[in-house]
């Protein structure tokens, strides 16, 4: 599900940064002990069940690591 980033689908810069941003911010964060989850959904639409996924942060690397909506992600070291 998670993989680097692929030529046939670009993703914008500033987006690319936001997720690696985020993806330092949590690893720091389940590194020092702490549990950190986190839902990806649109507001403002009607409610939909999420899919969830565990993150093994030593099996995805920061430039693998994607949000995708509609998911609730479960971060472990």
């Amino acid at each position: 599900m998670f993989r680097e980033p692929q030529e046939w689908y670009p993703e914008e810069d500033d987006d690319v940064r936001a997720t690696i941003e985020l993806y330092r911010t949590v690893a720091a964060l389940v590194h020092g002990g702490h549990q950190v989850d986190c839902i990806d959904a649109w507001s403002g639409i009607e409610e939909r069940e999420s899919k969830t996924i565990c993150v093994s942060l030593s099996a995805v690397s920061e430039e693998m690591f994607r949000l995708f909506e509609n998911h609730h992600f479960v971060f472990e070291p």
